[in-house]
């Protein structure tokens, strides 16, 4: 209970230092958001009036201090640009992201570990280098350049898609499925790569130890020794890669609509940052910093919970 306390009270600070920066740098960087909602018709009496109703007049601290009280509350205040709610413009663009990066996450767990369980299990041999090198491959390519890859492979020459041509869930359910899929599977490789590569050499490392000899010595076959001792304390790095990996999806997520021209929190966030709409940019930004920590919070308390050892060597470094 201590170990979770302590990694909540740093979780909490760590996200007050992000949000404040956040508001900070938006508030010194060059630009005048007054003057880019105004545009043509900007005139000083104009600018000054726009500036007086934003807010933008008032002190920093106070500014600050009333945005992260009604962030906390889910306000994320009025867009610059539109004068809607910034809640509402993510709200309605954050289905895509999610359904993105969890569909990606699943594509990731559902081939990473039967392939890197593979690896291990015929090390050395053909397969397995062959495994190698097409990970070192995915590891060395963005998504973005992953992205365009599939773009050319699979929508110009086999035209299983219609590149830029997004469905909404909306309006074709299967439609939408069927794009969502190579933008997932943009984001997911690179990450099965680095999984494979992981559980690899976990799972060998861990086939060493003695306690793994002492199952063989008890009659137990290599089917089992691998899936009831080995495997379980092979994941345990991999959890925590998968955590990152998460976090890292969501915004991979908002780089790759990029690619598939879909309408998700990337296009708002880059308008927006075009727009110098910082309410949007600032909301987005903190957002993702929250789901980044906020996920790294949970893998740790899960690995704890996994290993308990952790606990207690924190415990004595403490001390």
């Amino acid at each position: 209970m201590r170990y979770v306390l302590k990694k909540l009270a740093t979780t909490l600070i760590t996200l007050l230092c992000i949000s404040f920066l956040v508001y900070l740098a938006f508030d010194i960087i060059p630009g005048d958001a007054a003057l880019a909602s105004l545009g043509t018709d900007a005139t000083p009496e104009r600018i000054e009036a726009v500036r007086e109703e934003l807010g933008l007049n008032r002190p920093f601290m106070e500014r600050y201090a009333d945005w992260l009280t009604g962030f906390v509350r889910g306000d994320f205040g009025i867009s610059y640009k539109y004068n809607v709610p910034v809640s509402e413009m993510i709200l309605s663009k954050l289905p895509i992201n999610v359904v993105m990066a969890v569909t990606a996450f699943i594509i990731m767990a559902g081939v990473s570990v039967p392939v890197g369980i593979y690896s291990a299990k015929h090390k050395g041999k053909g397969v397995d280098r062959l495994i190698i090198v097409v990970n070192q491959v995915m590891m060395s390519v963005p998504h973005f350049f992953m992205g365009i890859l599939i773009t050319y492979i699979f929508g110009l020459i086999f035209k299983i898609f219609t590149p830029g041509g997004f469905v909404s869930y909306e309006t074709d359910l299967g439609g939408f499925i069927l794009y969502m899929i190579f933008p997932c599977i943009a984001i997911a490789l690179p990450k099965i790569a680095m999984s494979v590569k992981l559980l690899r050499g976990s799972c060998i490392e861990e086939a060493g130890k003695d306690y793994v000899r002492t199952a063989y010595s008890k009659g137990n076959n290599t089917s089992k020794v691998l899936y009831r001792h080995v495997l379980r304390n092979a994941m345990l790095p991999v959890i925590t890669l998968w955590g990152m990996t998460l976090a890292d999806m969501i915004v991979g997520s908002i780089v790759i609509e990029q690619v598939f021209n879909i309408p998700g929190i990337g296009r708002i966030l880059l308008t927006s940052i075009s727009y110098r709409d910082y309410p949007v940019v600032e909301a987005i930004i903190v957002l993702i910093a929250l789901v980044v920590i906020v996920t790294n919070f949970c893998v740790d308390i899960i690995y704890q919970i996994v290993d308990p050892r952790i606990s207690a060597q924190k415990n004595s470094l403490s001390k």
